[in-house]
């Protein structure tokens, strides 16, 4: 019965479920594409980015991360390298893990909220894109092709990114399509 009654907990509480730094580590160690496919972040033209991994060099505490990212701005197709630092224990949310990239003077942390390992997507709070704090929804290219055939693929994701971003002043954008995988 005290099994029964922690669950229930659990599930009405989503904000206990806390990530882990092995988390975001299998999130972005994997050879596949990392596609944005929402944010509550208002980006015009822009669309069908993803993180490629170039490296991922590991210690107990942090990791350095090299890829590559990809976008698509009106008809252009864009490539950035990137270096982040991935984080046990961000700056000023101790018990979350995060990345951490430098954008000019201030840095974007990007928190992992969320990661769903057998679906393969990933909820960031996204601190430093703009004056407000972003979510975003992440998820791999082989989650990405599922989703075609089974709309459940994401239901974990979308669920966590309404309980902690579902405010009346957020909108979520979808920025992946079907032709993003044709425009690589």
């Amino acid at each position: 019965m005290l099994c029964l009654i922690f669950v229930v907990v659990l599930a009405a509480f989503p904000e206990l479920h806390a990530t882990e730094f092995g988390d975001l580590i299998e999130m972005v160690n994997t050879t596949e594409e990392i596609w944005l496919y929402s944010s509550t972040a208002m980006r015009t033209d822009y669309e069908c980015a993803y993180n490629k991994k170039d490296s991922l060099d590991c210690t107990e505490r942090f990791c350095s991360y090299k890829y590559g990212y990809n976008y698509t701005t009106g008809t252009a197709r864009k490539e950035e390298t990137r270096d982040a630092t991935l984080l046990d224990k961000c700056p000023m949310h101790p018990k979350t893990p995060c990345m951490l990239r430098r954008k000019a003077r201030a840095p974007i942390k990007m928190l992992l909220m969320f990661w769903d390992r057998d679906h393969h997507c990933g909820l960031f709070k996204a601190e430093g894109l703009t004056r407000r704090t972003e979510c975003e929804i992440h998820a791999w290219n082989s989650a990405m092709l599922q989703y075609k055939t089974r709309i459940t693929q994401f239901l974990s994701c979308e669920e966590r990114f309404y309980n902690y971003c579902n405010k009346t002043e957020y909108t979520q954008k979808v920025y992946y399509s079907e032709s993003c995988r044709t425009q690589k």
